[in-house]
């Protein structure tokens, strides 16, 4: 297993993304990465602490990461129904950390100004283990509220695991052209739902978790996967530091706001080999996004393939 997070903000001590969570318990085989990024409109509330002045959407984003750490610490190796006993600690965990803060201003109630909102995506794995690492089985247990997403990465391409919880139906696409605001976040209030889904994969993966930071700016859906491999295949990276910091520059050069994102590559033994497994990818995708094609007619052909993981959730 190899891991690797990224993580920036465009004002210096101000980022509203925490930075991601990311941990591996190579004994029992199980692991979780996770992101969160704060809704600064919502949750511009200042509160102030040791003297120092945060919004409700920095100190939101952190708690939420905190805690889901801290329930994968509790809950590890045993992570059935880890969404479950992650939304009762979000739960708990915010309505102490509001009480703490006391802010008379926090106790407003409309639909504008939420105590401390964040989003959050992230996915537990456990692996069980076959005869030789590739007929591994990696079970997974995403969970998500809000914009930011968990995917994975096939070698048949990148496929979208969570759901946005959008106020309007939007596919990855049209989202970001007209950017609906988010139906559901985290926050003190409790009106929350932490969605989950349970896949298994027979198959060597890449499981991510990405604020939209990493995906909003892009042209299309397809850049997000492109800039994944076209960094990891560029002449000069041999090694996974230099693909993060390579990943770094390219989402900074094209982000208008704070972006983290955490991945674990399952069922790679190196990075010599996970380069080496990835590459028709890539040239397939380079293929459709330098074609002649539109930006709508490329995304049509590349959805067929990028929801296949996803389960349609009943509500």
């Amino acid at each position: 297993m190899m891991l690797l997070t990224i993580w920036a903000e465009k004002i210096e001590n101000k980022g509203e993304d925490a930075f991601p969570a990311s941990l591996i318990d190579e004994e029992n085989g199980t692991g979780i990465i996770a992101v969160a990024d704060g809704l600064g409109g919502a949750g511009s509330t200042p509160y102030e602490i040791a003297e120092k002045t945060f919004t409700g959407a920095f100190l939101a984003s952190r708690l939420a990461v905190q805690i889901t750490e801290q329930t994968f610490f509790t809950q590890n190796p045993d992570l059935e129904n880890f969404t479950e006993k992650l939304q009762n600690n979000l739960l708990t965990g915010f309505r102490l950390k509001i009480a703490q803060l006391d802010d008379k201003r926090s106790k407003l109630r409309t639909r504008l100004i939420k105590r401390l909102p964040t989003t959050i995506a992230g996915i537990v794995f456990r692996v069980e283990e076959g005869a030789n690492i590739q007929q591994n089985v990696y079970h997974t247990e995403a969970f998500w509220a809000g914009d930011s997403r968990v995917y994975v990465l096939k070698q048949t391409g990148l496929q979208q695991i969570s759901q946005d919880n959008l106020v309007q139906n939007l596919d990855a696409f049209e989202n970001l052209l007209q950017d609906s605001p988010i139906s559901n976040c985290i926050s003190a209030e409790g009106d929350f739902i932490l969605f989950s889904q349970k896949n298994i994969f027979q198959e060597p993966i890449i499981l991510l978790a990405a604020t939209d930071g990493c995906f909003n700016y892009l042209p299309t859906p397809l850049h997000f996967e492109y800039y994944l491999l076209a960094t990891l295949h560029h002449p000069q990276i041999c090694s996974l530091e230099m693909w993060q910091q390579a990943l770094t520059w390219a989402f900074e050069a094209n982000a208008g706001d704070d972006f983290s994102l955490a991945l674990v590559t399952l069922g790679y033994e190196t990075f010599e080999q996970l380069k080496f497994a990835t590459l028709d990818r890539l040239i397939t995708l380079k293929k459709l996004i330098f074609s002649d094609k539109t930006p709508q007619q490329q995304w049509e052909e590349y959805k067929k393939n990028y929801y296949s993981s996803q389960i349609l959730q009943n509500s």
